[in-house]
C-alpha cells in the first residue's frame, strides 16, 4: 500500500477519500436517511416552484392550480 501511495500519490489520496465516504454511507442511521429522502424531495426545483405558486394563489383568494388537471 505504500509503494501504491508513493507510486501515485494524488490516486492513492482519491481512493482513500472515496472509501472513508462509502463507509461513512453505509453507516447512516434511519433518521438521516429519511432526512436525505426528504432534502431531496424539497429540494426538487419543480416542488419548490409549486410551492411558491400555491401560496401566491392562496394569499390572493384564487384556488390552487391542481397540474393534474391541466395536463389532459
Amino acid at each position: 500500500m505504500l509503494h501504491q501511495a508513493a507510486a501515485n500519490p494524488t490516486q492513492y489520496n482519491f481512493d482513500a477519500i472515496a472509501k472513508l465516504e462509502h463507509d461513512a454511507f453505509d453507516r447512516r442511521t434511519s433518521t438521516e436517511r429519511l432526512s436525505d429522502r426528504i432534502t431531496k424531495l424539497v429540494g426538487n426545483t419543480g416542488f419548490l416552484l409549486g410551492s411558491f405558486d400555491s401560496h401566491l394563489r392562496l394569499e390572493s383568494g384564487k384556488p390552487p392550480r391542481d397540474p393534474r388537471t391541466q395536463s389532459v
